[in-house]
């Protein structure tokens, strides 16, 4: 039970009707209507027992048949996203998932429990109130209850029922739609005013009777109408429109139906991307009902295109003989056009997205500056896990419904002010010039006023707002800046002792990781490109102590860290690969012998932070190679493995040549003139993948991204060039799509990004260095088994 408050000590006696009477008028029930009132009234149990939830507001007024009941009765609020309803663009919850326990207890009709809620709507008449008759351990069902049952007043939702499960509030804001007679002898036309462009033609003897048809426009372009394998090839060239009756079919000797849709851009679009737009459109319907899930088919029609239609937008033309959903679809992703600021994204004016709004802060020790960073986001996603800075500030708690437009993000409070000579503007004002339902952020540079600075407490305000032509903008989001006293913490010191950078350093010293070159090894091992190891590494004072800094940063845990040390570790001491070998260890030292040798076989005081990873799979070192057998050359690239194999093989040395009774120098040598022949065509084939020059086109890197779905897409990214600012944005922005989904944007940011250089030998010689020649190798055979390249 959470939150749960009762009445008094003398509540067994139970709430009289006058009591009743007064708690509802508490809690906003205060109808003018007196039939109404009697109705509510004569339904009033003569005992019962009040319950809230002081976080939600929430109350419930429970009619009491028993003590028992009264006892066991509880009220509190679930905030697991399992319980909530699947929303559509339209809809928004404007209250709590409510739970009245215990589960599934039933009432006579005339002992209904009352539930005030508070609600904040602008309009009343899309108040929905919902039930799920399921406990808070079962998957929800939810379903819509009768109007009868809920009344609004005063900013509270009066809800009657008559069992225990779940409850919600959800606003629906309506669809744009229009209603109209048709008669068979006539035809006519049905058309929304405020859409322009989208227009149902009856032509005369298309129907049998006379019918009631209707309109409606969704605009819906990220969420469920639109499934993955769809939004991966194709983007929404006009609005999603459904007619009505649903279902209604014309006979095949009667003249069809003309639809008309609106194309926005379809100049631009055609010119950017080099289309035939009759080639390029396609018309999409779907059969199911009304109320079951979209499944999009193409359906066969001829489309025409008007390019003067009176609206002054580009008109498709197409026929049909059934009612149901349709819509156009470009060929092109739907990120291109998204970027390119052009399509239906940028025409409906009408669609709203349910935003969040959070803040973070940073405060810098021993002065008074601090930096802001403002977060929206969508509410039907998570918050991005990585955050610029890290303590939690202030946030709006309940989503709300944003239009597209530009949105201004702005600090107010008298107790600090804009750090100027940080760079920060005076006002303390940011711009989101055309918001169009995507996450953004804006960070602040701020500073404490002379003696306002405070440890705990309230420093100011974030105001979110939408810009109106008319002057007087629209308050989205208001919530204030909280200081909790530990905003001045280093990242370090939240992290754990396990980060302690010299105790790490330390331990790869031991490990020979910063001798000589070998740090330039590991760094590769952790993920690093060369590009990286050159201008963010080698610059730097101490690149280790950079490399420790930049891997945090991206998310690698402590654990990996040191795991990856010991496997280099192992690599350089297994194949003679390290620079500088240390006196009292030999070429095949284990790691232990390592790790201590540098002590005089004395333990390491840091070695008490590393021995549970050192032990906990009770591994036992590696057998000493027999130094007699010549050992080679410091091996290429692709002898390295088959040397580590050999190395893990032998568990002595000596029996397995009495074995085989080859002398190990035979034994390397039996195949070379093979091997070497092999090489050589290699070599050959791998330069020329490095030299191709054909162009990549969008379909070549979405057969690519097939083989890239067990790659670190990140480090792809990293490798192809793109900032840490767009590897982030993709993974906001396609959290849940998968992996492959994940490697196609970073090619296709990668493509918008180097347009005269996306050639399949640019995309070879990237994934050889960071490591990935298999993947290569498999995507330049694809690629020049699929012919020459479709578009650019």
């Amino acid at each position: 039970m959470s939150g749960v408050g009762f009445l008094s000590s003398d509540e067994d006696e139970g709430l009289n009707v006058e009591d009743l009477k007064n708690s509802l008028e508490a809690c906003g029930w205060d109808s003018e209507d007196d039939k109404v009132k009697q109705d509510w009234e004569c339904d009033r149990p003569p005992t019962a027992r009040m319950l809230t939830d002081p976080d939600s507001r929430v109350t419930a007024i429970i009619p009491a048949s028993s003590s028992k009941l009264l006892q066991n009765a509880e009220l509190k609020t679930l905030s697991g996203d399992q319980f909530k309803p699947k929303l559509n663009k339209m809809q928004r919850l404007c209250a709590p998932i409510i739970s009245l326990g215990p589960h599934g207890m039933q009432f006579e009709e005339k002992y209904q429990v009352y539930l005030s809620i508070p609600v904040c709507v602008h309009d009343e008449s899309c108040i929905v109130c919902f039930t799920s008759n399921t406990s808070e351990f079962e998957k929800a069902l939810w379903e819509r209850l009768p109007k009868t049952s809920y009344c609004y007043k005063d900013g509270f939702i009066i809800l009657k029922v008559n069992h225990f499960s779940l409850f919600t509030v959800i606003m629906e804001e309506p669809y744009p739609e229009r209603l109209k007679r048709i008669r068979k002898r006539n035809g006519g036309t049905l058309y929304i005013p405020d859409i322009p462009g989208v227009e149902v033609a009856f032509p005369k003897g298309c129907l049998e009777d006379d019918i009631d048809a209707y309109l409606r426009v969704i605009f819906d372009t990220e969420t469920a109408l639109f499934p993955n394998n769809l939004k991966i090839r194709y983007s929404l060239a006009s609005p999603v429109i459904m007619i009505g009756p649903h279902g209604l079919k014309f006979p095949s000797n009667r003249p069809p139906v003309t639809i008309n849709l609106p194309v926005p851009d379809l100049q631009d679009i055609c010119k950017k991307f080099d289309k035939d737009p009759l080639k390029s459109l396609s018309v999409w319907h779907s059969p199911s009902g009304e109320m079951e899930p979209i499944g999009w088919k193409r359906l066969k029609t001829e489309i025409k295109l008007n390019l003067k239609h009176h609206s002054g937008i580009p008109i498709i033309s197409f026929q049909v003989k059934h009612f149901s959903f349709f819509t156009v679809f470009w060929d092109i992703v739907s990120n291109s056009l998204y970027e390119a600021k052009v399509g239906m994204a940028h025409f409906a004016n009408f669609v709203t997205f349910s935003m969040m709004c959070e803040a973070y802060m940073q405060e810098t020790p021993k002065n008074d500056r601090f930096s802001l960073e403002v977060i929206c986001y969508r509410s039907d996603r998570k918050l991005p896990d990585v955050t610029n800075l890290q303590h939690r500030a202030g946030a709006c708690n309940k989503p709300k419904l944003i239009r597209p437009g530009k949105i201004l993000v702005r600090l107010r409070s008298q107790m600090f002010e804009a750090d100027v000579e940080a760079g920060e503007l005076p006002e303390m004002c940011k711009e989101e010039p055309d918001f169009r339902g995507r996450d953004f952020e804006f960070q602040y540079a701020c500073k404490f006023k002379s003696d306002a600075k405070i440890d705990i407490g309230t420093i100011g305000k974030v105001l979110v707002e939408k810009s109106k032509s008319s002057g007087r903008n629209d308050l989205v989001f208001e919530f204030n800046l909280y200081k909790s006293g530990y905003e001045a913490e280093l990242n370090m010191q939240v992290q754990g002792e396990r980060w302690t950078i010299v105790a790490i350093k330390e331990l790869a010293a031991n490990l020979q990781i910063t001798d000589g070159n070998n740090w330039k090894k590991f760094a590769k091992y952790v993920g690093f490109n060369n590009n990286e190891i050159r201008t963010k590494l080698m610059t730097s004072g101490d690149p280790f102590v950079a490399m420790t800094n930049i891997y945090q940063n991206r998310g690698g845990t402590p654990d990996e860290f040191v795991q990856a040390l010991f496997a280099v570790h192992r690599d350089i001491s297994q194949n003679g690969l390290a620079d500088e070998t240390p006196p009292s260890s030999s070429t095949g030292s284990s790691p232990s012998n390592s790790l201590n040798g540098s002590h005089n076989q004395q333990s390491s005081p840091i070695s008490k932070y590393f021995n549970w990873w050192s032990n906990k799979k009770g591994e036992e070192p590696p057998e000493e190679v027999d130094m007699d057998e010549e050992m080679p050359a410091p091996p290429s690239k692709e002898h390295a493995s088959s040397s580590r194999k050999r190395s893990h093989r032998s568990s002595g040395r000596s029996s397995s040549l009495k074995r085989n009774e080859i002398p190990p120098k035979r034994r390397r040598g039996h195949n070379k003139d093979s091997s070497s022949d092999r090489s050589v065509e290699e070599s050959d084939e791998e330069d020329g993948y490095r030299q191709n020059t054909r162009k990549l086109s969008t379909n070549d890197l979405w057969k690519a991204s097939e083989h890239l779905t067990n790659i670190k897409w990140k480090e792809l990214g990293r490798n192809l060039g793109l900032d840490e600012g767009t590897v982030t944005n993709i993974e906001q922005n396609h959290k849940g799509d998968g992996v492959r989904e994940f490697a196609y944007q970073v090619l296709l940011q990668w493509k918008n990004l180097t347009a005269k250089k996306c050639t399949l030998g640019a995309l070879y010689s990237s994934l050889e260095d960071g490591k990935y020649k298999d993947q290569a190798k498999a995507i330049a055979n694809l690629v020049c088994s699929m012919g020459q390249s479709s578009d650019h």
